[in-house]
């Protein structure tokens, strides 16, 4: 998800604009796998398990000057 702001700092068609942005990954907080463990024969009793996940929300900021 991704919100912008444009704030244009000098009138005219030439001005300078400033664009700020906020934008955010897994946005909802949702857990979300990425993998299981798929080794039969290792002899821990881990087939089937999951053993890792994505990152939670993260969230990022930025801006950039046109002129």
């Amino acid at each position: 998800m991704s919100l912008f702001k444009n704030f244009q700092l000098s009138p005219g068609d030439r001005g300078v604009n400033l664009e700020f942005r906020a934008e955010a990954y897994n946005v909802f907080n949702h857990t979300q796998f990425t993998g299981f463990n798929t080794n039969w024969g290792n002899g821990l009793g881990q087939f089937g398990q999951l053993n890792s996940d994505y990152e939670p929300r993260t969230l990022q900021f930025g801006a950039s000057l046109k002129f």
